[in-house]
Formats: C-alpha cells, sequence, structure tokens
C-alpha cells in the first residue's frame, strides 16, 4: 500500500483533531520546509528514528534514451535522496515466507555392468 496525499491527510486529521483541509495543508507545508531546507546543498535534513534527506550532485555524464537508444548527453545537477536509519531498515524487513523443497526424485543408482566377450 502506498502512503497517498489523502490518506496521509486524513491520518493528520484522526491524529490531531483537525479539519481535513488543514490536515492537507499541514503535510503540504511539512515537506515544503523540508525542500526549502535543502536549498543549500550543504545542508541536511534529520527525521530523528526514520532517516535524513540531502542534496547529492550528480556530474555531466553522456547516456542513453532508453526507449529509442539514442545517445544523449545528461547535464550535471542536484537530486534530494533519503537515507533511512538502520533501526527503521531493521523495522521494515518482512521474514520471507520459507521456500518448500521440491519433491525430490527418487535416488537412481546406475551400476557399470562390464560387458562379457
Amino acid at each position: 500500500m502506498s502512503l497517498t496525499v489523502a490518506e496521509a491527510s486524513k491520518r493528520l486529521s484522526e491524529a490531531f483533531d483537525m479539519p481535513l483541509k488543514q490536515a492537507k495543508e499541514v503535510y503540504y507545508k511539512v515537506f515544503a520546509i523540508v525542500v526549502d531546507a535543502l536549498q543549500n546543498p550543504k545542508d541536511r535534513v534529520q527525521i530523528p528514528g526514520v532517516g535524513s534527506f540531502s542534496v547529492v550532485h550528480k556530474k555531466e555524464r553522456d547516456g542513453r534514451n532508453p526507449s529509442t537508444g539514442e545517445a544523449i548527453h545528461i547535464p550535471a545537477h542536484d537530486v534530494i535522496v533519503f537515507k533511512a536509519y538502520k533501526p527503521a531498515k531493521q523495522d521494515k524487513k518482512v521474514a520471507k515466507p520459507e521456500k518448500k523443497s521440491p519433491a525430490k526424485a527418487p535416488e537412481v543408482v546406475v551400476k557399470k555392468v562390464k560387458k562379457s566377450k
């Protein structure tokens, strides 16, 4: 399940007993503050117990258009990245169900038989 703006706003509204419209404004304002704080590429935004946002500079490079295969130039640019803290990562690890091993075929023993002349 993805946490949509509507779902996040609904949860904020219920948690803080505020109108849904106001909760949606709070949601957008929080992320606007995060983006605004990252305008300086040397800054980071840390959310305790969750992770941190930071800006990473990507150098210019040559690449390919995946649809056409055409060579293209990708200019240098900054991107916002999120890195989850280890406890947050560990909390989200889901135990994988045990794989059932396929039924084993009966063991076949091959004996070499000497041919008599």
